[in-house]
């Protein structure tokens, strides 16, 4: 709608409004205004405690979750010495071990030259 539209539309409903009181009769004016008047004072004030409650408690929540995802991590240390000790055992015993042969080991590299126009293709 446009703008005239809308101030005509508005200038007709208030010359209505205007039109209907001018036929109610002063009793009934003088009963709606009393009416009005208890019905203020009958309603309870509004509370809006339970909003506070909901803002603190969100706030709160999500300052927690902040702050265990800002928390450092720290490493977990090793407490069991078998497993230390058994860990230290291995590596000095495995000198020449699985780490060092599949570095050393020339079938390995053939391996990986075998398949390499496949690799290149997809």
């Amino acid at each position: 709608m446009n703008p005239v539209t809308d101030l005509a539309l508005d200038g007709q409903a208030r010359a209505a409004h205007a039109a209907a009181l001018d036929r109610l009769s002063p009793a009934v004016r003088a009963r709606l205004a009393s009416m009005r008047r208890e019905a203020a004072l009958a309603a309870p004030p509004h509370r809006r405690g339970w909003l506070w409650l909901a803002a603190t408690a969100t706030s709160a929540v999500l300052a927690v979750a902040l702050g265990l995802h800002l928390q450092p991590e720290t490493p977990h240390a090793q407490t069991d010495a078998a497993s230390a000790a058994g860990a230290a055992a291995s590596a000095a015993a495995d000198d020449y071990g699985t780490a060092r042969m599949l570095d050393e080991s020339p079938d390995l590299y053939v391996w990986l030259g075998s398949d390499s126009h496949l690799i290149a293709q997809e």
